[in-house]
C-alpha cells in the first residue's frame, strides 16, 4: 500500500516539475562560506527555463531565455530562437556552465560559463575559448 502511494507522488510530483522553482546546489568560496545557492526552473521539455543564483533573498545572477544578467545587468544575450531550454554543462563550487538546448535536449550552443570573482564579489559571465 505504501509502495503504491509512493509512486503515485513522484508521478505527481514529477508531471509538475515544471512549474516549480527548485534548488540544486550551493555555491562556496574558498573558505567555504555560502555565496550563492542555484534554483532552477524546468519546462516541459524537461529543460532548464531558468535558473537564479540567490544569496540572502538577493538574486545575484539570472540566466533566462533572454540573457545572462548579473546585479548590474545584462552580460549575454541569448540569440537561440526558438528558445527550448538549457542544460548544464558543469557545476563547480564557484560557478556554471550552461548551453542552449534544442527541445530534444541536444546542444546548440558553445558553453556560456558564470563564475564566482572573489575580487567583485559578483557573479559574472566569462567566455571561455
Amino acid at each position: 500500500m505504501i509502495k503504491n502511494i509512493l509512486i503515485i507522488s513522484a508521478f505527481i510530483f514529477s508531471s509538475n516539475l515544471y512549474a516549480e522553482t527548485l534548488p540544486i546546489h550551493v555555491f562556496l568560496s574558498n573558505d567555504s562560506a555560502v555565496i550563492g545557492k542555484l534554483y532552477i526552473k524546468f519546462n516541459k521539455y524537461s529543460l532548464i527555463e531558468s535558473a537564479n543564483i540567490i544569496r540572502n533573498g538577493r538574486i545575484l545572477y539570472t540566466i533566462n531565455s533572454n540573457g545572462f544578467y548579473n546585479e548590474k545587468g545584462l552580460q549575454m544575450k541569448c540569440g537561440c530562437k526558438p528558445f527550448y531550454g538549457f542544460t548544464i554543462g558543469s557545476l563547480t563550487a564557484q560557478g556554471i556552465s550552461m548551453l542552449m538546448a534544442d527541445k530534444d535536449g541536444r546542444e546548440v550552443s558553445d558553453e556560456a560559463s558564470i563564475v564566482w570573482n572573489p575580487e567583485s564579489n559578483k557573479f559574472t559571465y566569462v567566455f571561455l575559448p
